[in-house]
């Protein structure tokens, strides 16, 4: 199932925006920001239930999608010249 703003987006008629638009860069942004945090939060919550292997790997996951984002964030912002 997508995440509720994907939805929302083909919902809305954003998928035609999404073609003609400059937003495509935010989006993946938000999409990899939105990954990093789940597999951070699955890495806590397998922590505190002592998986520490599946919390290793998670929290792996989520500091590479976060840096990917960083870097994604940070050419998006010197594209356009503004945030």
């Amino acid at each position: 199932m997508a995440p509720r703003h994907f939805r929302h987006f083909l919902t809305t008629g954003g998928f035609r925006r999404y073609l003609r638009a400059d937003s495509a860069r935010q989006l993946l942004d938000l999409a990899m920001l939105h990954y990093a945090i789940i597999f951070f939060v699955i890495a806590i919550i397998a922590a505190v239930l002592g998986f520490s292997g599946i919390a290793g790997a998670a929290t792996n996951i989520a500091w590479i999608l976060f840096v990917v984002f960083l870097i994604l964030a940070v050419i998006s912002m010197f594209r356009r010249g503004k945030v």
